[in-house]
């Protein structure tokens, strides 16, 4: 007998036990008519669906790409003490490029106001803190955003209890306008409507600022200075706009067509600054018309030392009168003394002395 028919008689006599096995527990199954369904898939399937069972599905992860962009605006609202949404739209290539170039001359501008000078002899170099602080002076930074990575990292934040949940509002829905009063005819309306529509309604009335085209103005240390130069800059670019727009269409010249062509390239929605929110264009004005904080602490520090200055010009004044009354009584006791011993008088000795005769 060859090593070839040993192999198939082994396989063979296998076969028969596996099936006699699965026949035995086939015919225990049916004996018990009220067995579990697992139980039959058990049986017949060899245990191998008891894995399939228990699996449990993994968490969601994005793409490498999405995380890199996840990370990026987790740090841009955790790291920054300014962070500032704007909405554009029909913005051409050019203009985006001199928004973004003028914006990033403010931090050279600053650092070359006061350039070190450098003919001034080592010995006479005087170290000036104010002039080193003001040349690094980050600039502000323009990003686009992408809408629909705002809200899964506001959403972290917020479960994170990095934000409250005034903010999250704030920053996703806009600021509600004020209730007019309604007619009673329109309450009845109302509460006989269904359900999904009161839904819609709800919706139409909550409407997100996350929506359309973004982009994020953000600043590491808040600088009023900076950010009304900003302001002034994207106001150079409100003005402009395509002869298409302006032109009024003749077939549609309703309201809705006046209203398209008056929308702002770029409209502010909404920021923080400083773990305050600011909502509309008026907060905006009031916080770039702030002063710096360096010119805050001088002003502080100017009101303190003022006291501080008098003080010490009170106790230098105190200090020279002591001084005063201690020389005056070093002179008269030198007068006392004077007076009881007088100096004794200078002996003249003879002037002309004696010349030899002749």
């Amino acid at each position: 007998m060859t090593l070839c028919s040993l192999g198939l008689r082994r396989v063979s006599l296998a076969g028969r036990t596996a099936a006699r096995g699965i026949s035995t527990t086939r015919q225990g199954i049916a004996a018990q008519p009220n067995a579990p369904a697992a139980a039959i898939v058990r049986a017949t399937s060899g245990g191998s669906s008891s894995s399939s069972t228990t699996r449990k599905p993994g968490s969601r992860t994005y793409p490498l790409r999405k995380q890199f962009i996840f990370e990026s605006y987790l740090h841009l609202f955790t790291a920054n003490h300014v962070c500032l949404l704007f909405r554009h739209q029909d913005l051409t290539c050019a203009e985006w490029n001199s928004i973004r170039g003028k914006i990033k001359n403010l931090a050279v501008d600053k650092s070359q106001s006061s350039p070190p000078d450098s003919s001034v002899p080592f010995a006479q170099f005087t170290f000036n803190p104010d002039s080193l602080h003001a040349s690094t002076i980050p600039p502000p930074k323009i990003e686009v955003l992408r809408t629909k990575m705002i809200l899964p990292v506001l959403k972290s934040l917020l479960k994170q209890s990095m934000i409250s949940r005034k903010t999250y509002d704030a920053l996703i829905y806009p600021p509600r306008p004020p209730v007019k009063p309604s007619s009673p005819s329109s309450a009845l309306d109302t509460a006989t409507a269904p359900r999904s529509e009161k839904k819609k309604k709800e919706k139409q009335v909550q409407q997100k600022n996350l929506t359309g085209s973004l982009f994020a103005l953000s600043q590491a240390e808040f600088n009023p200075g900076q950010i009304k130069q900003v302001l002034e800059i994207i106001n150079t670019h409100l003005a402009k706009s395509s002869p298409s727009e302006t032109a009024p269409s003749k077939k549609e010249g309703s309201s809705e067509t006046q209203n398209d062509n008056q929308k702002k390239k770029i409209q502010f929605l909404v920021g923080f600054i400083h773990q305050s929110i600011c909502k509309d264009d008026h907060d905006l004005k009031q916080f770039s018309n702030l002063n710096s904080l360096q010119t805050s602490r001088s002003q502080i520090v100017s009101l303190i030392g003022r006291f501080g200055s008098d003080l010490l010009f009170n106790l230098n004044l105190a200090r020279a009168s002591q001084l005063l009354t201690t020389l005056t009584g070093f002179q008269k006791t030198l007068q006392d003394q004077a007076a009881v011993h007088p100096p004794s008088p200078p002996t003249e000795s003879s002037s002309n002395p004696s010349t030899p005769t002749e």
